[in-house]
């Protein structure tokens, strides 16, 4: 199980998303099977954990959105839990809500109760 916030899954799209005009770098720079949406089929049956910012200015929340549906296609429970926040200040923003959220999801992970929201 795991638990990510404000993350995307693909270098070249969140370059695309954030720096449309540096993109093209991104293919230069970053090897194909390097991102992390290459990873999301060894993370399967684990279920992960999303939480991302409606206010991310960083990472805009449609890349969570998209992670969240590639890990589901990859056939990783996943999860993702939209806050009032901006990029990785959730857990500043609102810390209970926050251990809630991230505690239950990991008692139930350990317990083995989770389905995919």
């Amino acid at each position: 199980a795991g638990v990510a916030e404000s993350t995307f899954s693909n270098y070249r799209d969140v370059a695309q998303e954030v720096a449309p005009a540096l993109a093209p770098l991104a293919t230069w720079m970053v090897s194909s099977g390097l991102d992390p949406e290459d990873s999301l089929p060894a993370l399967a049956p684990r279920p992960l954990l999303l939480m991302h910012g409606k206010q991310d200015q960083l990472i805009p929340f449609a890349v969570a959105q998209r992670t969240l549906e590639q890990a589901l296609a990859a056939g990783v429970p996943a999860w993702l839990i939209a806050t009032n926040t901006g990029h990785r200040s959730a857990w500043f923003s609102m810390p209970e809500e926050y251990e809630r959220e991230v505690l239950t999801f990991w008692r139930e992970a350990l317990r083995g109760g989770l389905s995919a929201r």
